[in-house]
């Protein structure tokens, strides 16, 4: 049975151990090392009551734990890269800006759609940001 890499973490870099001068060093690194993430994934909380009943009390419970590690997981990402001198850039993907909808884990018209949205966004300015200011703006999608 295979297990979803997100019940571990949301998104990631590199184990916050490994030894990140030695990396550069060994790979005779120059200047400052870049890195680009996408969080495929929403950050901010969209209200929406929930019905007064186990499964579904029980599903958005899960799924604000699973919103609430990503962003930790951005925190600890941006502490990470500041630590180990990487200049760290993140986006994500805004579901309201994908013109289909989709119900299905991988429904092949949604991936489609999701991969020509970021084609068309990725070069546009304010894109890619620093994760403290994608942390602190949560309610605005890339790019604004």
């Amino acid at each position: 049975m295979h297990v979803d890499g997100g019940t571990t973490a949301q998104i990631f870099l590199y184990p916050s151990f490994d030894n990140w001068a030695e990396v550069v060093k060994k790979f005779e690194v120059r200047g400052m090392p870049k890195a680009y993430l996408i969080r495929n994934s929403r950050i901010d909380d969209d209200y929406d009551p929930v019905t007064p009943k186990i499964r579904p009390i029980l599903i958005k419970s899960v799924s604000n734990l699973i919103r609430s590690q990503g962003v930790g997981d951005l925190y600890r990402i941006h502490s990470l890269a500041q630590r180990d001198g990487i200049d760290l850039k993140i986006t994500w993907i805004p579901s309201e800006n994908v013109d289909v909808k989709s119900e299905q884990v991988f429904d092949p018209k949604y991936m489609t759609a999701l991969f020509d949205f970021g084609q068309r966004i990725v070069k546009q300015p304010g894109f890619w940001v620093d994760p403290i200011k994608l942390l602190n703006h949560r309610q605005e999608s890339p790019g604004q």
